[in-house]
């Protein structure tokens, strides 16, 4: 027993093509219905066919509706895929340019941190001179007096 796997443009093919034969058919069974009126055993054959027609008609939209939606299935899996790929690919160029700027304005803002505290310990070191300065000058006019 050889499985052939059909593709979505076959069933839908196979289910349009049902569906034509399930119209042609009811058509056919309804006129005949009315020209076999009188005979019975040809109006109960007709009126089989043309239920036969109608789960023709119903196995014909089945076949097609299920293939359509395995088809749209399919479109929104790729599509959220891309933009999910998309949306990662974004947020890594944004992660990257920010880590750059980031990285540059640290080493900038280490740089003038450093110069200032620098600047800062040598104005302290000059305060504590002048302080030391001053306190010496007043102990020497405390000590004349």
């Amino acid at each position: 027993m050889i499985k052939k796997h059909l593709t979505h443009g076959q069933k839908i093919f196979i289910g349009v093509m049902l569906f034509i034969i399930s119209l042609i058919l009811g058509a056919y069974s309804k006129v005949m219905l009315f020209v076999h009126i009188t005979n019975p055993t040809m109006w109960w054959l007709n009126l089989a066919l043309y239920l036969v027609s109608w789960l023709i008609l119903f196995v014909a939209a089945y076949i097609v509706g299920k293939e359509i939606m395995q088809m749209i299935d399919e479109y929104l899996k790729n599509k959220v895929k891309e933009t999910y790929d998309v949306t990662i690919e974004i947020h890594k160029k944004g992660a990257k340019h920010v880590h750059k700027h980031v990285k540059k304005n640290v080493k900038t803002g280490v740089r003038h941190v450093k110069k200032n505290v620098h600047k800062g310990v040598h104005h302290v070191k000059k305060g504590v001179k002048k302080i030391k300065k001053i306190t010496k000058n007043a102990n020497k006019k405390n000590k004349r007096k």
